[in-house]
């Protein structure tokens, strides 16, 4: 799992997620501290939003059950000391593997199944994403959602073979994502009408919006909205 990590000074940082443990608005964390010499449990959403998970290992919604790696879950003398405080990596010999910044690429891939359920899993279906911004080139469109949730997430569609979300899709509910023989297909299953910085509340689509191309690139960020 690879989350990134927003401090109080609204700097950031990416880093291993150990494990997880979901919770709706009282989700945790446990991972690294900026000078990975910690290991520290962190609240997702509270003050603020903490954690921006980025990649999820393909796991199943669990309400508060921790999930990740054995040694972390099962050791409950160490998740009894995160309640309170964090503990040195120095400690943990078995942390030292994943104790180091990671370098994300600049752009993720969606390449099988796996990818785009985990695209659809970090994005909660992209629920409560507007469309801010989008640069159409030929058969190519990059399009930026910005999600009240403080994130933004920028999708790049390559090699488009149908499409019909430009002028319908103003905010968006719930997604879905599939990729079949190597066609990625991204349908639009709630939404109201619009476009780029203009939200018919009034109108919804009468089918649901999807586009479907060859190849779809994401990145994500955490923002200030």
């Amino acid at each position: 799992m690879i989350a990134i990590i927003k401090n109080k000074d609204k700097t950031s940082y990416v880093t291993t997620i150990l494990a997880v443990k979901y919770n709706y608005g009282d989700s945790q964390v446990i991972a690294f501290d900026k000078t990975f010499t910690k290991i520290i449990r962190l609240d997702m959403y509270k003050p603020y939003r903490t954690v921006y998970m980025l990649q999820e290992d393909n796991l199943e919604f669990a309400t508060n059950e921790w999930q990740g790696l054995d040694w972390i879950i099962n050791d409950n003398e160490l998740l009894l000391k995160l309640e309170n405080s964090s503990v040195l990596v120095q400690d943990y010999p078995k942390a030292l593997e994943y104790a180091y910044k990671l370098e994300l690429p600049e752009w993720f891939e969606i390449k099988s199944e796996i990818d785009a359920k985990n695209l659809i899993n970090i994005s909660a279906g992209f629920h409560d994403g507007e469309p801010v911004k989008a640069t159409i080139d030929g058969k190519d469109m990059e399009l930026v959602l910005d999600k009240s949730f403080g994130c933004k997430f920028t999708l790049k569609f390559v090699d488009i073979l149908e499409s019909d979300i430009v002028g319908n899709v103003g905010i968006i509910y719930d997604s879905e994502m599939s990729v079949i023989e190597d066609i990625i297909c991204w349908k639009i299953t709630g939404c109201n009408s619009g476009w780029v910085d203009n939200i018919d509340w009034d109108s919804c689509p009468e089918t649901d919006p999807y586009i479907k191309c060859k190849k779809l690139l994401w990145k994500m960020e955490p923002s200030n909205r």
